[in-house]
This record gives structure tokens, sequence and C-alpha cells, in this order.
């Protein structure tokens, strides 16, 4: 045992670093959180614990508590480790309302002092529908396929915090409704007992875009939940515009081009290349016709 602890410090692992395999987590878009699990182990005297993804800090707690002055804003006020996690080395890390952007592989490394003592990643994958659309385009349905219900349900929209849309009992209540949304939301009156609880959104805008979440609830609590992430981009309209316009002109230039050439090289005998080339450099032609220029 002491042959193998002098070959691990040698080395410079640290007296036990461990690397420990990659675990995969899934979620689907619109979850409250999602905890990403790590093994209990025992830590020291002087343990520090720091969770990233990438070159992001994501959570770091150190003996004095939690240290959010380098967490990335991606992450502000959505992770959480318990209070006593260095003192029973449970280091699992809670995300809240997970989305998109968050899938990807997390690393959480506890150090003893300034020597890494163990290693271990873990993957998350979300997902989720996902919807594209361009600002100020048709407007466009985000999917919610559950159900179907009865009439004595509520169904809540919400992107984040943000209330979206409420329909109870089959019929719309925007007075809680975000301002953002206000007169552009509809859901279909039949939407509980055809289970088609879909939300159109009129007028969609780059602004509009992230993760929106379908709540189904009732006296017993939540009775289904779906999600679906919405991608708003700048509209081409401008671009399609002008290029339509270049290459409309470009066309007809053509067009008048063929029919001189044609002209010319049938009144003059001249080969069509030599009719092309002699309409594009203002020559003469031999005989038959006068030049173009």
């Amino acid at each position: 045992m002491a042959l193998l602890a002098g070959l691990v410090l040698l080395f410079g692992l640290g007296p036990c670093s461990l690397v420990s395999a990659q675990k995969v987590i899934t979620v689907s878009v619109g979850a409250s959180s999602v905890t990403l699990p790590l093994p209990s182990r025992p830590l020291g005297s002087a343990p520090s614990v720091l969770w990233t993804q990438k070159s992001d800090e994501v959570h770091f707690k150190v003996s004095q508590g939690d240290d959010f002055r380098k967490q990335a804003p991606l992450f502000k006020g959505r992770t959480q480790m318990k209070p006593d996690a260095l003192q029973t080395g449970n280091m699992d890390l809670t995300l809240q309302n997970p989305t998109m952007t968050d899938a990807g592989v997390f690393t959480c490394v506890t150090r003893e002092g300034s020597t890494e003592v163990a290693r271990v990643t873990v993957e998350l994958k979300v997902t989720g529908d996902q919807v594209s659309a361009f600002s100020g385009s048709d407007p466009v349905e985000l999917p919610c396929p559950i159900g179907p219900f009865g009439s004595e349900v509520s169904v809540l929209w919400m992107r984040g915090e943000e209330l979206v849309h409420v329909q109870k009992g089959g019929v719309d209540d925007t007075s809680a409704q975000s301002a953002h949304f206000k007169g552009r939301t509809q859901m279909k009156s039949d939407a509980l007992q055809k289970g088609d609880l879909g939300l159109v959104l009129k007028s969609p805008t780059t602004a509009d875009s992230g993760s929106y979440s379908c709540v189904v609830t009732g006296d017993a609590g939540e009775q289904g939940r779906s999600a679906v992430q919405l991608s708003v981009r700048k509209s081409p309209s401008v671009v399609v515009i002008v290029g339509s316009i270049v290459g409309s002109a470009s066309a007809l230039i053509v067009v008048v081009l063929a029919v001189m050439t044609m002209k010319r090289c049938k009144k003059t005998q001249e080969s069509c290349m030599d009719a092309f080339i002699g309409i594009m450099t203002c020559r003469e032609p031999t005989s038959g016709l006068e030049g173009v220029c």
C-alpha cells in the first residue's frame, strides 16, 4: 500500500486522485430541475469542489460556503449544492430550469488544498421539440402533444418564470399574461378534448426565442408537461428582395444579348460567337448590319 501511494505521489496525481468514467443524464426542456449525481466520497480537512462546463465555471464550493464570484452568467441563480456537501462528501449538483443551451459535459474537480484528488465528468443531454421561425413571419405554433384531458384542468404556457398563456376549462385567461405576449397568443377552444395543447404565437420576433414549457394542472396537481425550444432569426426578406432584383436584371441582360446576337449572326453570316464578340466590343459587322454602338 505504501508503495502504491508513493507511485501515485511520484506521478503528481495526489494521494488518492480518481478519474471517473463519464455518466450520461437526460432531461427534457421545461423540467424544473435536474441533478448531476456523483458517488459520495470522504473528503479531507481543507476540501473544495469546482463544477465546470468547458471553460465556464458552473459552481464552486469551499469550506466557507458557495463562492459565486467567477460563476458564468449562464448559470447565475440556477445551481445548488447541499450546504453540508463538503462534510458528507455528497457533491451532486442541481441545475434549475435546464435548457438546450445547458447540454454538454460537466466536470467536477475535488481538491484538498491545492492538490487535485478526484475528477468526475457527467454528460447532460437536454431533449425537447425545436421550432424555428423568422422574425415577422406568419404565426408559429409551439406543439404540446399531451392529453386529452377533461375540462376541469388548466393549461399554462411558460417561458422560464414568464407567463405566456393560460387556458382554464377551455377558456383563455389573459389577466396575468406577460405584457410581452399580450394579444399575440392563442389556443384552440377544444384543445383539452383533442389533446392538442399547441400554442399559436403571432408576429414572432427574435425576443421570443427561448425554452417554453406547457404544463397541465388540476386538483391533483401537475398532470402533464411538455417543452419546446423556439429559435427566431432575423428575417432575410431584404436580402431576398435585393437578390431577386439583381437576378431579374441579370436575366434580362442575358436575354437582350442573346436576341441581338442571333439577329446579327443571321444577317451577317457571322458565327454566333463572332457576332456575340462583335456586340460586346462594338465592332462593325463586315456586311448586312450596322454596328450596334
